[in-house]
Formats: structure tokens, C-alpha cells, sequence
């Protein structure tokens, strides 16, 4: 007698480079708060945002108004006062950014809130709304462009093989305007293309980027230290149970001994995501070079459930009902390889034909629930819960003759709810 097995049911839901520039202090004198006030139950504080940028810069403006957050956030308004001047300190910085940006070293920002400084805003005051939004300016000084001026990248090898320090190719050229999204793009090309010579541990060493306001230049000096050249050494596999250590080594395709480049990482990472039963790859650099020059590798896998089932269901007034069942295993046997079963019973219920034999319907949901079962069963034999002694059962039968008697019966035109059907 077979013995019985208990089943449960598993379910699966899914350096930003900055140049320092000291802005001028505004003086004013400290002054009450205008008479605006509102209750603690009225809507959120309204208010109006004014950007004036001198000398009518248009693309200055434009980016200003992009990045301001007063100006974003205009229509939801202020909570209260404290609110809107916390807003307008966090514009400042974000505003100064877009000045680097434009290339404009020296320029000067000035927020004021009902014609008040933001130092001089008086946050103890009451604040009621008299029909009024309160006036919030943005005001900019946007200053001379500044351009770049004496540009040097230096390096600490000059093996064979090494990238060109030529500061020209990325991007640094004297004369251009100096804007700060160039000068960090630059530094982050220069650490990549080391890195994609074979250098993993190349970074910028040092930097000196100055703004000289009298010449209206900026100068860029950078060290670049390369660290030692590398090739893959040892390739370690961690966090896998089932799935051989020794498939996802080689589904990898790293070397040892090949000449590192961070391309190839990335290679594996795709290569490793496309096994069904790995779910996420984490790809770990070794933090130094052994004695033979060799970087460790160390790839960090989890794994997917092996097992998984799912059925779907239909129900049409003319074809009845269908039911569709899928089974699938993700690592059958241990190497990643991939299975998948289904299965569907249709027209369950569905209108015979009108000279169709009377005792059919008897026997059509006799026959569904057969079919059920004997998916069922197949889905049984081949579930298996991780971690459980394997099993072997001998069939009482042989396949054969099972085979046989189901051939008898369907051959057997005697028999309610069958029809022959000649090829």
C-alpha cells in the first residue's frame, strides 16, 4: 500500500566635484513679520514665486525654474511658514548647482519672503492669509562665464597599454566653458578607462580644481593612482544549495589568467540571470592582487524555488468549461536544467450534439474527475520536498499492461459516452 504523503501548498508573490565660491552676505534690517496670518485648520499657506535673473538669461532662467523646488512645489503650497523658508534654504544649494552647471562661478542668489531675507523672516510671528498668496523671489546674479584654463591629468605608471592622459579626449579643453557636469564626467571617464585597461583599483588620487575670479578661469590638476594591473585569479561560488557550484563557474566564462576588465563582469551577470533557477547574481572584487598578479572573484548567487505550479481557468456558455495546469522544476537535475508540464481538460459541460447518446452526460464529469485525478497523481510523483529521503516505489503493474487495458477500453465501442472515430 502506498503510504500518504502531506502536501503544502506553496505560494509566490514577486563625487559630485564642487568649486567652492563664497556668496556675499546681504545685510538687512531685522523687521516684524507683515500681518499675514491663518488658522491651524485653514488650507496650506499659498504663495507666489517671482525668478528674476539678471541680464535676461533665458537658459539660466529655464534651468532655474527646473530645479527650484519652490517653484515645483508652488501649486501644493506651504504647510506654514517654517515650512516655506526650509523650502527656500534647500533652493539655494540646489539653485548654486545649476550656476556651476552653467559655468557661473561667481554668481550670487538672493531669496526673499514677503520682501524679508530669509535670515530676517521672523518664524515666532502669526501668519494669517489676507487674500493675498505671499510673495516669494528668487533673485540671480549670474556673473561671468568661466572657461577652463591650465588642465593636467598625471598618472602614477606609465606601463605599455595605459590609457592617454590627453585631457582633450575627455572633455577638459582650455578655453571651453568650465561647467561642472564636464569636470565630473571627466573624472569618472578617467577612472573607467583605467579600470577597463586592467587596472581594477584605479581612482583619482588627488584633485585641485580652482576658480580664479580675476582671470575668469578654472583650473583642473589631476592625480590619477592606477594600482597594479590585474588578471582574474581564483573564481569562488557562494549561496547556492542545489545548483552545482561548478555550473555557475562555468556559465561565468571567467578566465583565470585573462586580463581583468569590468566588461566581462557584467557579462556575467547577464549570462548568470538567464538560468531559470538563479534569481539575483552578486558579483564581489577581491580588495587586492595576490602574489601572481590574479584578482579573486567572487560570485554571490541565490537561487530561485526549484518547484513551481500554476492553473488557470475558463468558463464559455458554448464550449463549457477549460482548465489549464503547468508544473515546472527549475534545476531537475542540479545542473540548471529546466522542465515544464501541462496540461489541459476542455468542453467540460459543454452541449453535446443533439444525436448524441442520453447516458454521455453521465459519464462526462465521471470522466473529468478522472482526468484530475490522474494529473494530480502525475504532479504527486514528481514533487519531491527539498531535503527528503529519495524513495523508490515498484509498480504493482507493469506500464505495459496498463497501456494494454487502456487500449481495450477505448477500443471497446460498447461502452456509454465513447465513440469510435476512424483516422
Amino acid at each position: 500500500m502506498p503510504r500518504r504523503r502531506r502536501w503544502a501548498v506553496l505560494s509566490a508573490v514577486v563625487a559630485a566635484t564642487g568649486v567652492v565660491c563664497a556668496l556675499p552676505s546681504t545685510s538687512a534690517a531685522q523687521s516684524p513679520l507683515p500681518e499675514i496670518s491663518r488658522t491651524a485648520s485653514a488650507a496650506p499657506l499659498t504663495y507666489t514665486t517671482d525668478i528674476r535673473v539678471d541680464g535676461g538669461n533665458a537658459n539660466i532662467a529655464a534651468a532655474i525654474k527646473s530645479y527650484s523646488i519652490l517653484a515645483e512645489q508652488q501649486p501644493q503650497g506651504a504647510a506654514d511658514l517654517a515650512s516655506l523658508v526650509a523650502r527656500a534654504q534647500a533652493d539655494q544649494n540646489r539653485l548654486l548647482a545649476v550656476l556651476y552647471d552653467e559655468a557661473r562661478y561667481g554668481g550670487t542668489i538672493r531669496i526673499t519672503v514677503a520682501d524679508m531675507p530669509l535670515d530676517a523672516v521672523d518664524l515666532t510671528s502669526a501668519v494669517r492669509q489676507e487674500g493675498e498668496a505671499l510673495k516669494v523671489v528668487i533673485g540671480i546674479t549670474p556673473g561671468d562665464e568661466f572657461r577652463f584654463g591650465d588642465v593636467a591629468i598625471t598618472s602614477s605608471t606609465n606601463a605599455e597599454g595605459a590609457p592617454a592622459i590627453d585631457p582633450g579626449e575627455y572633455g577638459l579643453v582650455k578655453g571651453e566653458p568650465a561647467r561642472s557636469s564636464i569636470i565630473v564626467a571627466a573624472l569618472d571617464k578617467i577612472v573607467a578607462r583605467w579600470r577597463a585597461a586592467g587596472y581594477p583599483f584605479a581612482s583619482i588620487g588627488e584633485k585641485e580644481i580652482s576658480a580664479d575670479h580675476g582671470r575668469k578661469l578654472v583650473d583642473v590638476r589631476v592625480a590619477i593612482n592606477t594600482g597594479a594591473p590585474a588578471v582574474y585569479g581564483w573564481v569562488s561560488v557562494v549561496g547556492p544549495k542545489r545548483l552545482s557550484n561548478r555550473v555557475v563557474a562555468e556559465q561565468s566564462a571567467l578566465q583565470p589568467g585573462k586580463r581583468y576588465h569590468p566588461g566581462d563582469l557584467e557579462k556575467t551577470r547577464e549570462r548568470l540571470r538567464k538560468l531559470e533557477s538563479i534569481e539575483s547574481v552578486r558579483i564581489i572584487e577581491g580588495k587586492a592582487v595576490d602574489e601572481n598578479g590574479g584578482i579573486p572573484i567572487t560570485l554571490e548567487v541565490k537561487e530561485r524555488k526549484h518547484r513551481y505550479i500554476g492553473a488557470t481557468a475558463f468558463v464559455t456558455t458554448l464550449d463549457g468549461a477549460k482548465i489549464e495546469t503547468h508544473w515546472g522544476h527549475r534545476n531537475l537535475f542540479g545542473e540548471g536544467e529546466s522542465l515544464r508540464i501541462e496540461g489541459a481538460v476542455s468542453r467540460l459541460g459543454s452541449a453535446p450534439p443533439e444525436n448524441a447518446v442520453a447516458s454521455r452526460r453521465r459519464w462526462q464529469p465521471l470522466l473529468a474527475a478522472a482526468a484530475v485525478v490522474v494529473v494530480a497523481v502525475g504532479l504527486g510523483s514528481l514533487w519531491r520536498p527539498s531535503g527528503a529521503p529519495e524513495t523508490v516505489l515498484t509498480p504493482e503493474i507493469a506500464i505495459e499492461e496498463i497501456l494494454a487495458e487502456v487500449d481495450a477500453v477505448l477500443a471497446d465501442d460498447s461502452l456509454p459516452g465513447f465513440e469510435s472515430i476512424d483516422p
